[in-house]
């Protein structure tokens, strides 16, 4: 949801909160950090990415910076995005929350495969990963990127389109 000038609410069951320097923040589908938390796919994507930037720290990949260095990000978070995982049944957050009845909590599993979910000829009404959405701020570019992608269920499908925004931190 985007605050208008002067909009000081961003409407019932949305989370702000600022983010620090190098702070990962990963979300699928959850009004908040907390309850995205016990996801499995949520977390498998919050480790990897966090290796991933520590990795490009331990490589000073700051010779790449602003649009080139959000290109080079981009191409590594699209791996990670396009993985598929299998969570074994301990490592299933409760599935209490879910509407589905006891019978179709296999799709509820699915569902937690991510990052990437296919399509699943199973689960005829779930088209799988619809979109994916990167936000990352470049501190040497002086801006914030978003890139977006609609993948409609098929992992190799669908060209990210990026914007980018300028934007100075105070931090």
């Amino acid at each position: 949801m985007v605050l208008k000038p002067g909009q000081e609410e961003c409407g019932e069951g949305v989370e702000v909160r600022p983010v620090s320097p190098g702070e990962v923040v990963c979300l699928s589908n959850g009004q908040s950090e907390e309850s995205n938390a016990t996801w499995p796919k949520v977390c498998w994507v919050k480790a990897q990415v966090e290796a991933l930037l520590a990795e490009l720290r331990a490589e000073d990949a700051g010779e790449s910076s602003g649009s080139e260095g959000f290109d080079l990000l981009l191409d590594r978070l699209s791996q990670i995005m396009s993985t598929t995982n299998s969570f074994g049944e301990e490592e299933m957050p409760d599935l209490s929350f879910t509407p589905y009845q006891e019978a179709e909590c296999r799709l509820e599993k699915h569902l937690q495969c991510g990052p990437f979910i296919p399509f699943n000829e199973d689960f005829p009404d779930y088209g799988g990963t619809m979109m994916q959405t990167i936000v990352a701020y470049s501190k040497a570019g002086g801006c914030v990127f978003h890139g977006w992608r609609k993948s409609m269920g098929d992992a190799t499908a669908g060209a990210w389109s990026i914007s980018q925004h300028p934007y100075k931190s105070n931090l």
